[in-house]
């Protein structure tokens, strides 16, 4: 009795000394070190400029797109109030230039980084929306890729990490029956006579092809498997109509088919993976024929 007298004791003094702790780093980060439970941008910056983040944040998040620097001065002044004094770089009036140069760990290098994420991203969704393509011959491609795509054709677009490949397939899920029958018994088993039926019951499931490199060409999209080492190839004039999803497109092609492309997250990504908006941007314009001019 005395051994669990003594068992119970400790566990509420381990229990009160956590309780404790938690307590003392509440009074730390509210009173003595009130930054110290801040994000990294929420210490480098101050309300103004965080006020124009958090528009750049908007614009990423809603798959809106603009060049890179142009406008930054207007969305500033205006969601801030505040003037820039002229100056068109972000870095600049937001104070911090230079923050490639400094320690990776410091607040000053994640947020400087951070935003050039946002903006990067914004930027490229404006190029490959706008602007007349850049594209590369079948040399160049077996030159840089080792991927012979033939004479002429071109690649457009190599979506810069692998994606996750899924094809809709069928299967039977179970059988009935229909039709009129008789039991009778023989012995010990009972038998069923009559014209019966089979019914198959199917449903459509999404079976993984392979985790591949994605190239987008003037004509067709190449998966390149990397694990199974399979390989697929959809013509443009295959794809009938596609279905937005966060992280993944689901694209049904004349032959009643469905393929899913699956953009998986980059692990401790700084921003969101983007090149499922890049995607649908280049498809766009391949399906509008639009890929040899500049739409500004």
């Amino acid at each position: 009795m005395n051994l669990l007298i003594v068992v119970g004791l400790l566990i509420m003094g381990i229990g009160m000394i956590a309780i404790i702790f938690n307590l003392l780093k509440i009074i730390y980060q509210k009173l003595i070190n009130p930054k110290s439970s801040l994000s990294s941008i929420e210490r480098i910056f101050n309300e103004s400029q965080l006020l124009f983040i958090r528009e750049i944040e908007r614009m990423h998040s809603d798959n809106e797109s603009k060049m890179l620097t142009v406008g930054d001065k207007e969305i500033y002044e205006k969601f801030t109030g505040e003037s820039t004094n002229g100056e068109s770089d972000y870095n600049k009036f937001l104070g911090i230039e230079g923050w490639e140069d400094v320690d990776s760990k410091s607040d000053l290098y994640k947020s400087g980084n951070y935003i050039n994420e946002l903006m990067m991203d914004l930027n490229r969704r404006f190029v490959y929306e706008k602007l007349k393509f850049d594209a590369k011959s079948d040399d160049e491609v077996l030159q840089q890729f080792s991927l012979n795509i033939r004479d002429n054709e071109e690649l457009l677009y190599k979506v810069s990490n692998i994606v996750q490949l899924y094809e809709e397939k069928e299967r039977i899920k179970s059988i009935s029956y229909s039709g009129f029958s008789t039991n009778f018994r023989s012995g010990s088993l009972r038998y069923k006579m009559g014209n019966l039926t089979p019914i198959p019951h199917r449903e459509n499931y999404w079976d993984s092809f392979d985790g591949c490199k994605l190239y987008m060409l003037r004509n067709k999209m190449i998966f390149v498997g990397s694990f199974k080492k399979k390989n697929k190839v959809i013509k443009y004039d295959d794809i009938l109509t596609g279905e937005l999803f966060s992280n993944g497109i689901i694209l049904s092609l004349a032959n009643s088919k469905k393929i899913l492309i699956d953009f998986p997250e980059y692990k401790d990504a700084v921003v969101k993976r983007d090149d499922r908006n890049i995607f649908t941007r280049i498809l766009q314009r391949v399906l509008e024929n639009t890929v040899d001019q500049n739409l500004i």
